[in-house]
């Protein structure tokens, strides 16, 4: 089976409604996922890995306010490894607008 390397999330400003960032086309593994706070004050995002037909919930949070330092990049461990099906998406929500870049990285089947 032939893999694709590909941006899940490019890097972003994450927002401040729960929004899927993500759908996956095909079977996918995330590798990697990132949040930059670019604020002076400290700020939170959630992260939810959300099967399809289904909305962001508490049964499916894999990060819950994870609070990222001014100038912080925070690496999460959450994700990590873990595979999306075929329509599952990555549903994020920051604490504020405009202060937390997101960015995704991914394998998925071709």
């Amino acid at each position: 089976m032939p893999f694709t390397f590909l941006a899940l999330i490019p890097a972003q400003y994450a927002p401040t409604s729960a929004s899927a960032m993500a759908v996956a086309a095909s079977p996918t593994r995330i590798d990697a996922l990132t949040v930059t706070n670019t604020d002076t004050v400290p700020r939170t995002v959630s992260i939810n890995l959300v099967p399809t037909g289904i909305s962001p919930s508490a049964a499916n949070a894999t990060t819950i306010d994870q609070c990222v330092l001014p100038g912080q990049t925070w690496v999460s461990p959450n994700e990590a490894g873990k595979v999306l099906r075929t329509s599952d998406a990555i549903s994020v929500v920051a604490s504020v607008a405009n202060k937390l870049v997101i960015s995704c990285s991914g394998t998925q089947q071709s």
